[in-house]
């Protein structure tokens, strides 16, 4: 599953999901998620770093709090190797091979 790329003019999942985006980022996907995004396409990032990672389990774990999922799919390789590094590859969908690792 998939969600969109843009809502209401924002984007939503950016190129980099570093510390310099995702302030802006958070209250995107938030808007998002109240609209009814579940799902975030990640296959277009091309770098990420400790914030971007921590975004994404801050979203997670508000969707958990709410009984209603977010996922994260189509991870590009530098997401799949820095969740891998950070033992946060539950944060992406099953298919993941280190979904088994907690963050």
């Amino acid at each position: 599953m998939s969600g969109p790329t843009h809502i209401a003019g924002l984007r939503l999942v950016e190129p980099e999901l570093t510390i310099y985006q995702v302030r802006d980022l958070r209250s995107a996907w938030l808007q998002a998620y109240a609209e009814g995004a579940r799902g975030f396409d990640l296959s277009a990032v091309t770098e990420i770093d400790g914030a971007g990672a921590q975004l994404m389990a801050s979203l997670a774990a508000y969707g958990k709090r709410e009984a209603d999922p977010v996922t994260f799919s189509s991870a590009s390789a530098v997401v799949r190797e820095l969740l891998e590094l950070l033992g946060a590859g539950a944060l992406l969908e099953p298919d993941f091979e280190g979904a088994g690792h907690d963050a």
